[in-house]
């Protein structure tokens, strides 16, 4: 197995974390919601490789799930990483 690294460029910042359902929360009435995510930068045409989503039960993230690094251009609709949610079941 080769193990490869990838840079993270530490000007670039996620925002406007939501899901599918468009209500502008970050809330879902649905077990397994897709998320979207925009990048924030100062330089012009900055654009994503890839990402890893990582979510957790708990807010200390001491046994998160992840979805591993996913070769990806799109910020939109990706994936749920976890396994589906549970009705009032809140992850982080």
């Amino acid at each position: 197995m080769v193990a490869r690294e990838f840079a993270q460029d530490q000007e670039v910042r996620v925002t406007d974390l939501r899901t599918s359902d468009d209500s502008g929360l970050v809330a879902s009435g649905v077990s397994a919601p897709r998320l979207s995510w925009r990048l924030n930068s100062e330089r012009v045409g900055v654009r994503q490789v890839g990402y890893e989503i990582e979510v957790s039960k708990t807010l200390s993230f001491d046994q998160p799930e992840t979805s591993g690094f996913i070769a990806a251009t799109s910020t939109i609709y990706r994936p749920w990483p976890a396994v589906p949610l549970e009705s009032r079941e809140s992850r982080w």
